[in-house]
């Protein structure tokens, strides 16, 4: 059994398995599911703050490309189902008018109640998918998409502004003392990464795999 979240050249690698599975008289068949079992939760850790701040994917997006056009929105952002909460709160206080005239029934408590199997003690990937859905094309419709990602993006960007702050204070006195940049890299990961344990313990996001660091 192969996993792989990365592998770009299937049909290849599947080619070269069951070339050498055949010399070993086994037979093999390829199964692509396109569908992540468990989605990933992005976060930054605020080495100011010293805790782990939500990094909200559409943040990553630029409201000028989708304004009126969901079919440019990337197929591979996911939006997590606390995620679409926000992004709904957020639409709410940034255009009131505009949420109460055509978006009332996106208020997460009404379209579950609808569109869900079990909504009050269960929600499918599947169902949480179909709000995903639904929630894009309302960020693309809205009256200024960037104006709302502007609002959802406003506390991970000043995290970032920390994080900067604090590694280029880091690589400012690592100069000093002629360290190396990978000298620099460890000195900050010592000075951050108890902080960041104890943040996603705090967060009861233990244990966890972290993809990038």
């Amino acid at each position: 059994l192969a996993l792989s979240a990365t592998l770009g050249n299937i049909d290849t690698f599947f080619a070269w398995l069951e070339k050498v599975s055949r010399s070993k008289g086994q037979t093999i068949r390829k199964v692509v599911h396109r569908e992540r079992w468990n989605d990933l939760a992005y976060y930054v850790f605020d080495p100011i703050l010293k805790k782990i701040v939500t990094l909200n994917t559409v943040s990553a997006i630029e409201g000028s490309r989708i304004a009126g056009q969901p079919e440019n929105l990337p197929p591979d952002i996911r939006v997590l189902p606390e995620e679409s909460f926000r992004i709904f709160q957020a639409l709410s206080q940034v255009f009131p008018e505009y949420v109460a005239k055509s978006l009332a029934h996106l208020a997460p408590t009404e379209w579950y109640r609808k569109h869900a199997e079990h909504p009050f003690w269960g929600i499918s990937m599947r169902e949480s998918m179909q709000y995903e859905a639904a929630l894009k094309a309302a960020i693309c419709n809205c009256p200024n998409p960037s104006q709302l990602i502007e609002h959802v993006s406003r506390p991970v960007l000043e995290s970032f502004t920390n994080v900067s702050k604090v590694y280029e204070s880091v690589l400012t006195s690592s100069a000093h003392l002629n360290q190396s940049f990978d000298q620099s890299q460890y000195k900050y990961l010592k000075q951050n990464l108890e902080p960041t344990l104890q943040s996603l313990r705090e967060k009861s996001l233990l244990p966890c795999i972290v993809f990038h660091m």
